[in-house]
């Protein structure tokens, strides 16, 4: 009697913490067990956020005592932690038991990282009166109370009409750690009265 079985070392493959819109990449390794060569397609149960990334899709052949290693992507949009079941079958869909009888599929699993930005103060920064061709300053912190770094770009958040009269003053491109918070320093410079 000829048997197709495959072996995968454990029953989960943990990806850790990935930051979203990010993809972290795990190998598994998967030996052929039995007595025959065989066909065997590996799947995902959940594809929005695990992958099969091997160039094959997850379709491979092996004889007995061979190895696939097979490349699974983890890439999350959310944060928070997610699961999928990575099955192996044959082409006509019989499930091979992994590693022994009593289960059929492994457990992926990862935790998305994600930043989150809170502005200081909803309530207007006011410079109070400015002479014109003069700078006021003012500090506005930033936090980032997320589980993932968070990179701002203060220059940007300014149209061509507002530039004209705020600048940044010191670094316009900030890298904010989780659970943390950075004050930015903006100044007023207006070019006309009003």
């Amino acid at each position: 009697v000829t048997s197709r079985n495959v072996d995968i070392s454990g029953s989960e493959v943990d990806f850790g913490d990935v930051a979203t819109k990010t993809v972290a990449e795990q190998t598994i390794r998967i030996t052929h067990t039995g007595t025959g060569p065989g066909t065997f397609n590996a799947t995902t149960n959940n594809t929005a956020n695990f992958t099969l990334a091997d160039e094959n899709g997850g379709t491979f052949r092996l004889s007995p005592g061979e190895e696939e290693l097979l490349s699974v992507n983890a890439d999350l949009s959310d944060a928070g932690e997610v699961t999928a079941n990575l099955t192996v079958a044959n082409t006509s869909g019989e499930v091979y038991p992994l590693n022994d009888a009593d289960h059929d599929n492994i457990t992926l699993k990862a935790t998305g990282e994600a930043p989150n930005i809170t502005i200081g103060s909803t309530e207007p920064v006011d410079y109070g009166d400015t002479p014109v061709n003069s700078t006021e300053s003012r500090g506005i912190n930033i936090t980032n109370d997320g589980s993932a770094a968070l990179t701002v770009n203060i220059s940007s958040a300014f149209n061509v009409s507002e530039a004209k009269n705020f600048t940044v003053i010191g670094d316009t491109e900030l890298e904010i750690p989780a659970k943390s918070s950075q004050n930015v320093t903006i100044g007023a410079s207006p070019i006309t009265t009003g």
